[in-house]
């Protein structure tokens, strides 16, 4: 029987990304579906050339609520309403305004007499929420656990591959590079590939971009200043590899079909990375396993940096164990497992 569904997703770029590929493989396997997604107008750019959902971009909270109020007066009732990933009070006013027969979400704290819950409340991956909310009106749905969107791929497919890109800061000063850790990863990725462009992207508002931008050795190579995400999804596409830490230009180079090594610090790879996700290498100090680091303090991930320099083979950096955090794991691990990094892909 065919279903009206309208999938939302309020959240940061990797987070929108993941639960869009459940959206993707959702409509794949439901093409009579008539699905609406409900999404960020940045990130929708980056879909627009999907096919079988129709996109619905917002750029605030109060577009986003004039848009759900003109579906409301133009549109049929909706079978459904997934918010698959989504957090605070407007999630009530998503779901007063939106007209459907079933309200889903996967933690209806805050409107518990407008939503149904998620199937299941345990967390193991970033797609999980979104699983649990499918999973409630679809029970047979099985999610691929890979990250790929067919457009962004097909469209990577047309053009030629000729730059190794980096990607050295995230939106949290503990996930990022240093610029020593930076110049060690280029100086290594240049004896990898010493004829081929390194095209390193940073968004100059960044914390620590300024420290990077002002060093003399990033002249050296190209340098991309983030501004439109439409510009760098381009820039992607030119791409034979991509290197850099856990943030959410990870998760758009795996969905262009990119083969990725991404470095962790203080976070888990495997909350991150697709169980099956192909090509991808993600690193981390084999004796913090798979334990989250809760010193959200750290502004000197200490972590991360060993990691590249493990990984690089040119230079070793020394740890000064009294200039660590007080709650930094790695004073409670062994000497021989920081000096050993790991492939967490397949855990």
């Amino acid at each position: 029987m065919q279903k009206r569904i309208l999938f939302v997703v309020r959240s940061k770029l990797g987070d929108t990304l993941i639960n869009y590929a459940l959206i993707r493989q959702y409509v794949d396997l439901n093409p009579d579906d008539i699905v609406f997604f409900l999404v960020k107008k940045d990130y929708a750019s980056i879909i627009k050339n999907e096919i079988g959902i129709k996109i619905i971009p917002f750029s605030s909270k109060g577009m986003m609520y004039l848009k759900l109020f003109f579906l409301r007066l133009k549109e049929p009732k909706f079978d459904i309403l997934a918010i698959l990933f989504s957090s605070g009070k407007p999630n009530k006013y998503i779901g007063l305004l939106t007209n459907a027969k079933r309200k889903i979400i996967w933690d209806k704290k805050d409107a518990p007499h407008i939503f149904e819950e998620g199937i299941n409340q345990y967390f193991d991956h970033h797609s999980s929420p979104g699983i649990s909310v499918i999973n409630k009106f679809d029970s047979k749905f099985t999610p691929s656990h890979i990250l790929s969107i067919p457009s962004l791929i097909n469209a990577r497919n047309e053009k030629k591959h000729f730059a190794i890109g980096i990607v050295p800061l995230s939106l949290e000063l503990r996930r990022n590079m240093d610029d020593l850790s930076l110049k060690i990863l280029i100086d290594a990725l240049k004896k990898k590939y010493p004829k081929t462009i390194l095209r390193v992207f940073i968004n100059p508002k960044d914390k620590g971009a300024k420290a990077i931008l002002e060093n003399k050795y990033i002249n050296e190579i190209e340098i991309i200043k983030i501004e439109k995400l439409e510009d760098v999804v381009l820039r992607f596409y030119e791409l034979i590899a991509w290197f850099g830490v856990d943030t959410g230009l990870y998760h758009l180079a795996v969905s262009c079909g990119i083969p990725s090594t991404v470095f962790f610090g203080p976070t888990q790879p495997i909350n991150i990375v697709m169980k099956k996700q192909p090509n991808v290498r993600a690193y981390r100090l084999e004796g913090l396993e798979n334990f989250h680091c809760n010193e959200k303090e750290c502004r000197k991930p200490t972590c991360l940096h060993l990691n590249i320099s493990l990984f690089s083979k040119i230079k070793r950096l020394k740890i000064n164990f009294s200039e660590l955090p007080e709650l930094c794991p790695l004073r409670k691990i062994t000497k021989k497992n920081i000096q050993v990094i790991k492939n967490f892909h397949n855990i």
